[in-house]
């Protein structure tokens, strides 16, 4: 056994490289540096320690404020519930003690009326009204003594903020605990959101939902087949709106949803309906409908509590690739090889619309939040915005260089992004109809992409395997997500921002996140 330097936590050696409790990277580094080096390396290893040791003691300060006021409370709830109870006591026996005095003055004037003797059994006296005296004397006394002793308490939690705001005052506090999330080691970054995830502090909550840590993601876990026995590429992954279930298509006409952060579990249903491959899944807001599109040229539409089939929707003449579900659940939008798009009305199954302009297949299709308008991206390179209620073509993006794979809206509605076999991504302004930016940093087709419900952050995923984090406005990288080892087929990432899925030709889907 050791301790962790920094919070002498106890861990096992060669078994922990992480500390459970703050973070700190416990691996030993194999020294094979020359002497000069060598002080270089470990002067700045110490200084590391050094400023981590100082953090987590602001931290502990901050838990025991946090402690100190969260017991006081219940201290004071405590005291006036005991204040009230005794109040009522005391309102009890006052009211007894007047009825006995009018019973007590009733009974004397009987007396002399009737001239009658008052039994034995006669009510008590007023001379129990020194008790009601001294009851409320001491609760007088006690309650005095409750005032001092909160008071002293309050005045220890208002030191101890003040240790905490000189501390902070100083430059040792938040603020260079949020610097450490953009320091260039990653064993200080990870600290450093380890300290502020603790932290009950709005400003730390607030730094950590603004500034996810998206260097830091890594996967978390894996569902995958055993390649030896079949072939079965995922080809649709999507997340649930209240992030809790994950729904997948695959090459083996099947369905699967499970629960998003339950590793190794069987899934919660296998919808099984589809004759050929399954292209295109996606949930409706609400949590109730799955609708899915393959190879088969139908689009079905699933209870998902039950995983009955409600109903299937057929016009297209060849595989459909995708298909979109509106913010009211009331439209349906598809898109397929045969260069169609169709707009349907998912509760009489009705198809109340069909376009054309593309002059080749439709690969993708997305409804804007605000459901009055969707985009189509096609093979011939362009991407069409129409009106969802007229099908007026209001833009026609042009720009890419190879065939439009996949294509997003924000969620403010005011840009959409899209990737392409060109090996680019694009972001662009709906208002110019102009390409802004343009990420080139990709070795291979780009075959699905997502943008974060905060506008911030643009994921994709690629037929070089890999999985990219984008800055939005700054068109930075922000991390590569490795551990596929066959083309991304399809991504999504969760409204909250803090999941990521994929699902690969490699038969896997992966769950990305932060394992802290």
């Amino acid at each position: 056994m050791a301790n962790c330097p920094v919070c002498q936590t106890e861990y096992v050696e060669e078994k922990n490289d992480v500390c459970s409790e703050c973070g700190w990277d416990l691996k030993s580094y194999p020294v094979t540096f020359e002497d000069s080096r060598l002080d270089v390396f470990s002067q700045k290893e110490q200084t590391k320690l050094i400023w981590a040791k100082s953090m987590w003691s602001k931290l502990q300060l901050e838990l025991k404020i946090s402690q100190m006021e969260e017991q006081l409370n219940s201290e004071t709830q405590k005291r006036l519930y005991s204040e009230v109870n005794i109040q009522k006591q005391l309102d009890k026996l006052s009211s007894e003690v007047n009825i006995q005095l009018q019973l007590h003055e009733l009974s004397s004037e009987l007396k002399q009326v009737r001239q009658l003797q008052i039994s034995a059994t006669a009510l008590p006296s007023t001379a129990q009204s020194p008790e009601l005296q001294t009851a409320l004397q001491q609760s007088q006394e006690k309650q005095e003594q409750l005032q001092a002793q909160l008071a002293k308490s309050q005045e220890e939690v208002q030191q101890l903020k003040k240790q905490l705001e000189a501390s902070e005052a100083s430059g040792d506090g938040f603020d260079l605990l949020i610097q450490g999330l953009s320091d260039s080691s990653e064993q200080v970054q990870r600290f450093a959101y380890t300290l502020l995830k603790q932290s009950s502090a709005p400003k730390a909550q607030r730094t950590i939902n603004e500034q996810k840590p998206y260097q830091l993601f890594s996967c978390l876990h894996s569902n995958s087949y055993n390649p030896s026995r079949f072939v079965n590429p995922i080809r649709s992954v999507c997340i649930s709106f209240e992030s809790q279930i994950i729904a997948s298509g695959y090459e083996n006409n099947a369905i699967k949803i499970w629960k998003l952060h339950d590793h190794g579990k069987e899934p919660i249903h296998t919808l099984n309906g589809h004759s050929g491959p399954v292209r295109a899944v996606t949930m409706s807001a609400d949590g109730q409908i799955l609708v899915s599109a393959g190879d088969d040229k139908q689009i079905k539409i699933w209870d998902l509590n039950s995983g009955k089939l409600r109903s299937t929707l057929t016009g297209h003449s060849a595989t459909v690739w995708s298909v979109a579900i509106s913010p009211d659940n009331e439209t349906i939008v598809s898109g397929g090889a045969d260069k169609m798009v169709k707009v349907w009305n998912p509760r009489n199954e009705e198809k109340l619309r069909e376009f054309t302009g593309h002059s080749d297949q439709v690969r993708c299709v997305v409804i804007s939040p605000n459901g009055q308008t969707f985009a189509s991206g096609s093979d011939d390179n362009t991407i069409k915005i129409r009106n969802l209620a007229t099908g007026e073509v209001m833009a026609t993006l042009q720009g890419h260089s190879g065939a439009v794979r996949s294509v997003a809206f924000s969620s403010d509605g005011q840009i959409i992004v899209s990737g392409s076999d060109d090996t680019t991504i694009k972001i662009w302004n709906l208002n110019g109809g102009k390409p802004i930016h343009n990420l080139r940093n990709n070795s291979g087709a780009v075959c699905s992409v997502a943008i974060s419900q905060d506008v911030q952050t643009i994921v994709s995923g690629s037929a070089d395997n890999k999985i990219k984090i984008w800055d939005v406005k700054t068109e930075k990288l922000l991390h590569t997500l490795t551990g596929h080892i066959e083309p991304i087929n399809s991504l999504a990432i969760s409204p909250d921002g803090w999941t990521i899925a994929s699902g690969s030709e490699d038969q896997s889907i992966k769950i990305w996140g932060l394992s802290i």
